[in-house]
This record gives structure tokens, C-alpha cells and sequence, in this order.
């Protein structure tokens, strides 16, 4: 029979076996939370820009005033304003109501030959969702975002009349707002 001195401590088999069952847990478990972080980026982005195309409507309702919400696609950057001259220009004396700047990794891109700015109107790499006093948007469209794992987003206003903002996913086919004819968002 074997016995330990009164020497506290691990073998170099034991270190070795514990190293490896860690090693084995960090490679099961990081593609998985890896996974939801991007996810989170990515979603968390499109309920930022959605909130601001949101508090714009109510804005122009309340105020009765045209709110301008603009995406500039080159700097990830969206702007939301009151447009008191009725241009595509974001003047310095005019109102700000809101503004989101995407995070890393992320920027206003759709799959395939679909364009980032869908509907509204665009001038150089700018998109324009315009909301009018009844709560109306000039024209019905959407901002779309991306990461590098190819998940697509869109923020959707539509129908026209009523500006209902939406946060919809690609599905490799289609746009599709959670759980919408029971598709379920997956993701890369």
C-alpha cells in the first residue's frame, strides 16, 4: 500500500488530465457563447435603431413636425432629426432626437444583390426614412444591418399610412419577423 507524504499538491498526470478536461469544456462551450455575443450585437443594434425610427414617428405626431431619420451606410452611423426645411440635410440649427452608432463588426449591408437601404430614399451612402406629422412615412422601406457570419437583419417600416416599425431576419429566402409563419430565427 501506497501513502502520500505530508506534501500537498498535484502529479503531472493529475495537472495534465485537468488541463485537458478544461481544454475539452472551453472548446464545446466558446462556439456556443462566441455564437450568442454576435447574436446579441446584432440584435441589440437593430432594437436601438428600430427604438429611434420609433421615437421619431411619435416625435413628428406630438410636434407635429417632419422627423428625418437618416443611415449613413459608410459610417455605420444613423441620425434622427427634425427636418424643419424639408431637404435631406442635416442642418446645425435643427433638432436632434436621436442618434445610434453600429458596434464593431457590424454595418448596414444585406445579403446578395439586396441593397442595405430598401424603399427609402438615398442620396450618395445615405438613406432617408422620412415621418410626417400624421404619423405617416413619406415611403415605406427598411435599413438593413449585417455581421461577418452572414446573420441579416432588417428594420422595416411599413405599410406606409401607418409606419409600423418591424425588426425582421433573413432566412436565406426571405425577411421574416420573429416567429412569423412560424419561422424561427437561426443563426450562423
Amino acid at each position: 500500500m501506497r501513502t502520500r507524504s505530508g506534501k500537498g499538491g498535484f502529479t503531472l498526470l493529475e495537472a495534465m488530465v485537468t488541463l485537458t478536461v478544461l481544454a475539452i469544456a472551453i472548446g464545446i462551450g466558446l462556439p456556443s457563447f462566441l455564437s450568442t455575443i454576435y447574436r446579441a450585437r446584432l440584435e441589440g443594434a437593430a432594437r436601438q435603431i428600430s427604438a429611434v425610427m420609433q421615437s421619431s414617428r411619435f416625435n413628428a405626431i406630438k410636434h407635429q413636425r417632419r422627423v428625418q431619420v437618416e443611415i449613413a451606410t459608410d459610417t455605420g452611423r444613423v441620425f434622427a432629426f427634425v427636418d424643419d426645411n424639408a431637404d435631406t440635410a442635416r442642418d446645425a440649427e435643427e433638432e436632434a432626437i436621436g442618434q445610434v452608432a453600429l458596434p464593431g463588426g457590424l454595418s448596414f449591408k444585406a445579403p446578395g444583390a439586396e441593397p442595405a437601404v430598401d424603399g427609402f430614399a438615398t442620396v450618395d451612402n445615405r438613406g432617408f426614412a422620412i415621418f410626417v406629422p400624421d404619423g405617416s412615412v413619406v415611403a415605406q422601406g427598411a435599413f438593413r444591418i449585417g455581421d461577418e457570419r452572414s446573420n441579416f437583419l432588417e428594420i422595416r417600416v411599413a405599410p406606409q399610412g401607418t409606419a409600423k416599425v418591424e425588426v425582421r431576419k433573413w432566412d436565406g429566402t426571405d425577411w421574416w419577423a420573429r416567429g412569423e409563419g412560424g419561422h424561427p430565427w437561426i443563426w450562423n
